[in-house]
Order: structure tokens, then C-alpha cells, then sequence
């Protein structure tokens, strides 16, 4: 046994990890971009942003759960 040498962590340990960086990143700015130009037209744009960051949190909320967390794999492996 080398002792002197460390040892690498397995990719899946790295992939875990790191999950949550890359669930928070850029598809919240994208999606509140979205959700701000479909509401403009319908509301004053204040406003139309407004609802963009709240839907958008609460859908950013709820996919960074599931994946961090992996709820949907263990909710079916409960039901076996």
C-alpha cells in the first residue's frame, strides 16, 4: 500500500458533486429572459419581469431538487 500517493475519487463521486453548481447556473437567467418577453406583451414590463423571477425561481427550486437529490429515482424505487 502506497501511502505517499493519493488516491482518485471515482467519477461518479466528482459528477455528484458537482451537480448542484451546474443546476444553478445559466438555465434560470435563460428561462426568466423567456418567461420576461412572453409576459411583456400582456403586462408592463416591470411587472411581466416581477412574475419572471418568481416562476422561474420556484421552477429553478423544484429541477435543482429532483436532481440534486434524485426525488424521482427514489420515489420509484419506494413504490417496488
Amino acid at each position: 500500500m502506497d501511502l505517499g500517493r493519493p488516491q482518485a475519487l471515482p467519477i461518479s463521486v466528482i459528477a455528484r458533486a458537482v451537480r448542484p453548481v451546474f443546476a444553478g447556473l445559466q438555465p434560470e437567467h435563460l428561462l426568466q429572459i423567456v418567461f420576461t418577453n412572453l409576459l411583456a406583451p400582456h403586462f408592463f414590463y416591470q411587472i411581466a419581469n416581477l412574475i419572471a423571477i418568481g416562476v422561474t425561481s420556484v421552477l429553478n427550486f423544484l429541477l435543482n431538487d429532483v436532481w440534486t437529490f434524485e426525488r424521482a429515482r427514489l420515489m420509484g424505487a419506494s413504490k417496488k
